[in-house]
């Protein structure tokens, strides 16, 4: 028999609630039923998992990150030189805030500059405009719209901030029901669940460790939590790690009276499997309890070369999506849609995908070699 862990009542097909270990918001796919019922889930509300997604979206959108339900939101910009905002989608192009019309007047003619996100809201917008005026032939203007590429060559940056109030309790969260999820054990984190209930954050910390706990594959990005529990020492806790980018400390128990218990979960968020790992650091666990942020030099370098490695690690997932992409476009207009699959390919066929291909290929290298994207 299972139980809520929040309220206590027996879990049934019509009161239990999927919970997500780790919000599918940034990824995650391991599930549990037996943690919540829906009064309780829906008690604690979605707002910190939605702060938490929201703080590492730039990790979710530049890492191209699958999930079950929707993609990741654009991220914001921010030209260096400028200061203007830019952003960019899931697949890495860039969006227009809004719309942008400009009209003036010369020579008792009224001339319109109109910039859209796509040729369908061009049409809405000149559609508009026909209403007001009634002499504007809509189909004849939009036949004479033309779309216009800018290249952006100035370097590009980007700002994020993760942690705090508001996303805390995610963290929180994330550590008991995988704790509960794994021992089926309550009682010893009986407080932290009442943390959770009345939104304490106070037991949980960031902190950037001197060592890896796990090695990291090539191009892995995972998320983990690896857990500790001492009888001797009566502390329960768990190290929360998200993207290999930010872990946090949270403090589970501190009256632990269970035997000896250590565990580590790792989900590689790019392949979406399960990864076992050995665990190579156990961080000695006064340390942690009486954990304050560093601010050494080589702490802080530590954390910039991860999230370096990160960085290469999404560009090189962007370059492979976009030659995919433009070979099978380029396939599906010139051969698919002309039904020349399964024929012998002519010169004349094989010229045009040929010319298709290099213009859309040198186009994108020279876009790549003209922008720096970075954090801060």
């Amino acid at each position: 028999m299972d139980n809520c862990y929040s309220c206590g009542c027996e879990l049934k097909f019509e009161n239990r609630s999927i919970e997500h270990i780790f919000p599918n918001s940034i990824g995650g796919r391991l599930t549990s039923t037996k943690l919540l019922c829906k009064d309780c889930n829906s008690n604690f509300g979605s707002k910190p998992d939605l702060e938490l997604a929201k703080q590492l979206n730039i990790f979710s959108n530049y890492l191209m990150v699958k999930r079950k339900r929707g993609n990741p939101s654009p991220i914001e910009l921010i030209n260096e030189k400028t200061g203007d905002k830019i952003s960019m989608d899931y697949e890495g192009m860039p969006i227009m805030e809004k719309p942008i019309v400009h009209e003036t007047k010369e020579n008792n003619l009224i001339k319109f500059s109109i910039k859209s996100r796509s040729p369908e809201e061009a049409k809405k917008i000149i559609k508009g405009l026909s209403r007001k005026y009634k002499k504007l032939n809509y189909k004849e203007v939009f036949k004479q719209a033309k779309n216009v590429e800018t290249e952006i060559t100035d370097p590009l940056y980007v700002t994020f901030s993760v942690g705090g109030e508001e996303s805390f309790p995610a963290i929180l969260k994330i550590a008991i029901n995988y704790y509960i999820m794994k021992t089926g054990d309550v009682n010893s984190v009986c407080d932290a669940i009442n943390d959770l209930k009345n939104n304490i954050t106070e037991k949980i910390k960031f902190i950037i460790l001197e060592k890896r706990i796990f090695d990291l594959d090539d191009d892995e990005v995972s998320h983990s939590i690896y857990l500790i529990g001492s009888q001797a020492k009566n502390n329960l806790y768990a190290v929360v790690e998200l993207f290999n980018a930010v872990q946090f400390i949270v403090k589970l128990s501190e009256n632990y009276c269970k035997s000896q218990f250590e565990d580590l979960y790792v989900f590689d968020v790019l392949s979406g499997t399960r990864k076992n790992k050995v665990i190579k650091y156990h961080p000695e666990i006064n340390f942690l309890f009486d954990f304050e942020r560093p601010f050494s030099n080589r702490d802080i370098e530590s954390y910039m070369i991860g999230l370096s490695r990160i960085l290469q690690i999404a560009q090189k997932r962007r370059h492979n999506e976009f030659i995919n992409k433009v070979v099978n476009e380029a396939w599906n207009d010139i051969i698919t849609k002309n039904g020349l699959e399964g024929k012998t390919m002519t010169t004349e066929i094989a010229n045009c995908l040929s010319s298709r291909l290099t213009k859309e290929l040198v186009n994108y290298y020279c876009r790549m070699s003209g922008n720096i994207y970075r954090l801060k």
